[in-house]
């Protein structure tokens, strides 16, 4: 059987008869949820209503509403219809966007933020999260130019 995706990290256009890899859809559906989620909390930071005052237009109870605002998981299309008009009248605007057709993020950086090269070094460090567990972690840093 083929697939669409390739091993390697990174999106690729779909292609006629193959199959899109099952990790490549969740991440498109993770990815609209995100955005759909950011679209109900910015609506509502910039409301300036309490999670209680929204609750109580849109008829759910507090800690609904609170898990709505702090986790994506649950948002369908229709509770953020609901909860968008609750909030300040307004409806969702949907469209489309070909992240395929944009330049990789990770050559999109800055000059200035670009590394010079002989300039990274390598550590080990070795960080402890609970008692009597250890796990290392790799720590960069960046030495000055000579």
């Amino acid at each position: 059987m083929s697939y669409t995706s390739q091993t390697d990290i990174g999106l690729y256009e779909p292609v006629d008869g193959a199959k899109v890899d099952f990790a490549t859809l969740k991440y498109m559906a993770a990815l609209s949820r995100h955005h759909a989620h950011d679209c109900l909390v910015d609506a509502f930071v910039r409301s300036g209503i309490s999670q209680s005052e929204l609750a109580h237009r849109v008829g759910y109870d507090k800690s609904r509403v609170s898990r709505l605002l702090n986790t994506p998981a649950n948002l369908t299309v229709e509770t953020l219809g609901e909860m968008l008009f609750a909030i300040d009248g307004s409806s969702p605007v949907y469209g489309c966007k070909n992240y395929l057709r944009e330049a990789p993020r990770n050559q999109c950086e800055p000059e200035w933020l670009a590394i010079p090269q002989g300039t990274l070094t390598k550590h080990n460090v070795v960080m402890s999260s609970a008692p009597g567990a250890a796990r290392q972690v790799k720590k960069f840093t960046v030495r000055a130019p000579k």
